[in-house]
């Protein structure tokens, strides 16, 4: 795109200089810059590339989250922060250059650290049974709603004991294949940026 744009400047050049000849413009003749669009590594940029996803059915609209668009990127979840601040790192350049995609999503991530309240959620719970506490009785742990900000304030999270079930497990009766957690190793791989190369593990406990 940018070399095609260079490619019509002179015609531009030319244009602009018989107007103002002609009296219609004013010098100082008004001066045009081009700049390299942006791309993002293994991501479709192209408009008529994506037109052809919407026309296709392919996708449920420009506004899908899985189209590289601005409304796009909203319901998938961005920022209109994060996005401001994707801009202002990468800046603008005249060279074409790639962006790999973790740089959007690190500045999504450093916005939501800012501002955003933590909250705990448990996809697959397994119950627990603790038997050097009172049965029936409940009481409320407060935890912070963002480490970093305590104006933010607490929020109240119960405590109780649960009652046994074919679903409670203990150390005697845990089975021979239960994954536990093990401190994260150093390793190899090729990791995101924003992992520090650092890679969780399980051990599959073997007796």
């Amino acid at each position: 795109m940018h070399a095609r744009v260079q490619d019509h400047r002179p015609l531009y050049d030319w244009v602009i200089e018989r107007l103002a000849e002609a009296g219609l413009l004013q010098r100082p003749l008004p001066q045009q810059y081009e700049f390299a669009r942006l791309n993002l590594l293994y991501t479709v940029m192209s408009k008529r590339m994506l037109l052809e996803l919407v026309e296709g059915g392919h996708v449920d609209g420009w506004d899908d989250p899985r189209m590289p668009t601005l409304v796009g990127l909203r319901r998938r979840g961005y920022t209109p922060e994060s996005i401001r601040l994707f801009a202002e790192r990468i800046g603008v350049s005249k060279a074409d250059q790639w962006i790999d995609m973790s740089v959007l999503e690190d500045c999504l991530r450093d916005d939501l650290n800012a501002r955003a309240q933590r909250r705990i959620a448990v996809l697959d719970p397994v119950k627990l049974v603790i038997d050097n506490y009172p049965a029936g009785e409940e009481e409320e742990c407060f935890l912070p709603n963002h480490p970093q900000q305590p104006e933010l304030g607490t929020r109240a999270v119960p405590f109780r004991v649960s009652s046994g079930s074919s679903a409670t497990i203990s150390a005697k009766s845990r089975r021979r294949d239960t994954f536990v957690s093990r401190p994260a190793r150093r390793c190899g791989c090729a990791m995101p940026s924003w992992s520090n190369g650092w890679a969780s593990t399980r051990t599959r406990v073997a007796r």
